[in-house]
């Protein structure tokens, strides 16, 4: 997957969540707590031009290694 397209869906996968809040409560766990904060860390850095593209997807890939894609 090209890095434009990885960054698309990380954005959709926030702009999703940050909607989710008008319709009902949004609980996350406390390790999807720390995976959404590392995400934006990841994506911050990336931003900033710090990250080759090659890190990007290293550093997401391992924020979400541990979850399932449903």
């Amino acid at each position: 997957m090209k890095l434009s397209s990885i960054k698309v869906v990380a954005v959709a996968v926030v702009c999703n969540a940050a909607m989710s809040f008008s319709a009902s409560a949004l609980t996350l766990s406390s390790a999807e707590l720390a995976a959404s904060q590392l995400l934006g860390c990841v994506l911050a850095d990336d931003a900033l031009g710090y990250l080759t593209e090659d890190q990007f997807n290293n550093r997401f890939d391992e924020t979400v290694e541990d979850f399932s894609d449903e």
